[in-house]
């Protein structure tokens, strides 16, 4: 998904994949998919799902609330005529005539959303599209639905069979687990967690269907959760040689180090104008905050008064990276350090600040 533009078919790329490789990716913008006459237009933010002002079905929302009895026909007709009136969103309305409290608002909108889009998890046809786009922070109404967990609930509740089956590796086809850096962020059910375990000793999906406690369908079903969430999968035939993946080069790790130590400098040369000395101590606690989620390689760094890291420092983690993997979660993590720190941003001087930082740290160009 490293293009502008992403174009599919279901058929091929079920949507739980879509949408792993989104999260994965970090990507923003917006997928539409196109089943039959059903139409679903989703927004993201950095591989988060969220409700955004453009693409958000306003009347379908109040409608649910009128069904569930949340809010009165007359209250819905008011909340109607205020929008029009005052030319404001339906949702800003309900809030300024009291129909709903802003505490509750929330909840029901993520309810909402997730409920639309738990079907689509079944659609074994169909288009889809994905567009690059940054959307302006006053127009995400909500944001941070966290793509890991929605996907699993989502194929928890997948009736759609034939999905499963077609996007399973075949019945001899030896699997492996994985515990890849957001395992234990992972919610498992105990069946789960069962067939999880069943994994290492099994091996094959013949033998896990056959010494599992649980129903087929239901082992399959798990099966393909555990695989499209990369806790389990077919291990990769060896290199030729048997020869690792090279580690990071000098020059690229030079590149990287210099791209990131950019961008966390020119954060806090951005903070410090707007704070004062305290801006490398706010900075500071962010990194913090995220060191748990970071690679090995990364939980001991600290920030140079500059804002920057040691060199030094990077020169020892480099001699801990290598494989595949190693290079994805190094890279991931620069990107969670500079993330939790527009992050603090954003809660210390707000979203117009992190709009704007944001699209200074872009013109700066890529970390990896």
């Amino acid at each position: 998904m490293s293009d502008n533009r992403l174009e599919g078919n279901l058929g091929s790329t079920p949507f739980a994949r879509v949408l792993f490789e989104i999260w994965q990716k970090e990507k923003s913008g917006r997928l539409r998919l196109l089943h039959q006459e059903s139409e679903i237009s989703l927004s993201f933010e950095r591989g988060r799902l969220c409700v955004e002002k453009e693409s958000f079905p306003e009347d379908a929302f109040a409608d649910s609330l009128l069904k569930r009895r949340l809010l009165g026909s007359d209250v819905l007709a008011k909340c109607r005529a205020f929008s029009g009136h005052s030319r404001c969103s339906l949702l800003k309305a309900m809030l300024e005539l009291q129909a709903l409290p802003s505490s509750m608002l929330w909840p029901l909108l993520e309810g909402f959303v997730q409920e639309s889009i738990y079907p689509a998890f079944d659609w074994a046809e169909g288009e889809f599209t994905f567009e690059r786009k940054q959307f302006p922070a006053e127009n995400i109404w909500l944001r941070g639905i966290d793509l890991p967990g929605f996907i699993l609930e989502g194929i928890r509740r997948m009736e759609n069979q034939g999905i499963v089956d077609a996007h399973l590796p075949s019945e001899d086809e030896i699997l492996e687990t994985k515990s890849p850096y957001y395992a234990d962020s992972l919610e498992l059910h105990p069946q789960e967690e069962y067939l999880l375990a069943l994994v290492e000793s099994a091996k094959s999906l013949k033998d896990i269907s056959e010494r599992s406690l649980l129903s087929r369908g239901e082992a399959r079903r798990t099966l393909y959760a555990l695989i499209i969430l990369g806790l389990v999968a077919v291990p990769q035939p060896k290199i030729k040689n048997n020869k690792p993946i090279p580690e990071f080069s000098g020059m690229e790790m030079e590149r990287i180090l210099g791209a990131f130590n950019d961008r966390c400098a020119y954060i806090l040369k951005y903070v410090s104008k707007e704070l004062g000395p305290v801006a490398l101590n706010l900075l500071e606690k962010s990194l913090d905050e995220v060191k748990g989620r970071l690679d090995p390689s990364l939980q001991r760094l600290a920030l140079r008064p500059d804002g920057r890291i040691d060199p030094r420092t990077f020169l020892k983690m480099n001699l801990g990276i290598s494989g595949e993997e190693g290079r994805k979660n190094f890279l991931r993590s620069l990107d969670e350090i500079l993330g939790a720190e527009v992050l603090a941003v954003k809660r210390t001087l707000g979203n117009g600040h992190e709009a704007l930082l944001v699209k200074n740290l872009e013109k700066l160009g890529e970390t990896g």
